[in-house]
């Protein structure tokens, strides 16, 4: 799968490539910008964003579509869930492909972590939302550990970096796993069997 826009108009879509056809297939929809998409665990689901563009009323807040599809069966997107605005991002599955995890970007200064349950599109807000007088907090791509408790993702907390840090989903507890490093994470991987970051 891969990415590409027309003409500079950064209407990026999504687009299967047969290696031993060397056929190109649209698999999203044309009139709306598709983000990068996202692979389950078992390697037969894709997730991806999906924004109306509207050159017309460029005012209009945008809504976000969520999609699920068989990136190998044309027309199999279902939308699983939508959000106001387009500031959504970073979806990921869970180790069970029953969940995903997922970013909502506020500002350069502060974003926030939530995770969905894919059967009945419950979201939960994972961090703290930010109160009036505090200090707002950043937050970078976010994955799931191997046994879906807890959460890798990247932080500003109480820091002038981005340190890579643990978030245990029952108690929202951030352990930092960088604390000696004097520069940003700016990204990380963690390995197939989820045994190395």
């Amino acid at each position: 799968l891969f990415e590409k826009a027309s003409g500079g108009d950064e209407v990026f879509q999504i687009f299967r490539l047969d290696l031993a056809t060397k056929t190109v297939t649209a698999i999203s929809d044309p009139k709306e910008r598709a983000s990068a998409p996202s692979w389950n665990r078992k390697g037969n689901r894709i997730v991806y964003t999906t924004t109306t563009i509207d050159r017309n009323h460029a005012s209009r807040v945008p809504m976000t579509k969520l999609l699920m599809q068989d990136p190998l069966q044309a027309g199999s997107a279902k939308i699983i869930a939508t959000f106001e605005g387009g500031r959504w991002f970073n979806f990921r599955f869970s180790p069970d492909d029953q969940s995903l995890v997922f970013s909502e970007y506020i500002s350069a200064n502060e974003s926030q972590i939530w995770t969905m349950r894919i059967a009945s599109g419950e979201k939960r807000r994972v961090t703290t939302e930010t109160k009036a007088g505090t200090v707002p907090i950043s937050y970078g791509a976010v994955r799931f550990s191997r046994d879906g408790t807890k959460l890798f993702t990247t932080s500003d907390r109480d820091s002038e970096y981005h340190r890579l840090v643990m978030i245990d989903l029952a108690s929202a507890k951030e352990t930092v796993l960088t604390p000696t490093l004097r520069h940003d994470v700016s990204d990380f991987a963690i390995s197939t069997k989820a045994r190395r970051i």
